[in-house]
């Protein structure tokens, strides 16, 4: 006997009305965002993620934007390859 599962829970998802996509759990169905989003508080719709708020997302300046961030060093400092450090301009860090 083989059982139909997928066409059994599929409706679930269909009604969870998750703004971006909808996932079958162990415990049921779980709404996730794209990169960037996380899930707000009505557990359905996504908001901006601040990744500036983890820290060591950049070792000096962040600036959180939708969906994305943007390090940047203070004077005397450049932006090294990682995009997320800075290195002092006589070499030191």
């Amino acid at each position: 006997m083989q059982c139909d599962c997928l066409r059994k829970f599929s409706p679930t998802c269909n009604q969870a009305d998750c703004q971006y996509r909808c996932a079958l759990t162990r415990n049921g169905t779980s709404c996730y965002c794209s990169d960037g989003f996380k899930v707000a508080q009505d557990g359905k719709s996504c908001e901006d993620f601040d990744e500036c708020s983890v820290y060591g997302t950049c070792s000096q300046m962040c600036t959180n934007n939708n969906a994305s961030y943007m390090c940047e060093c203070v004077e005397g400092y450049l932006m090294q390859p990682d995009n997320k450090s800075c290195k002092a301009k006589n070499g030191k860090r």
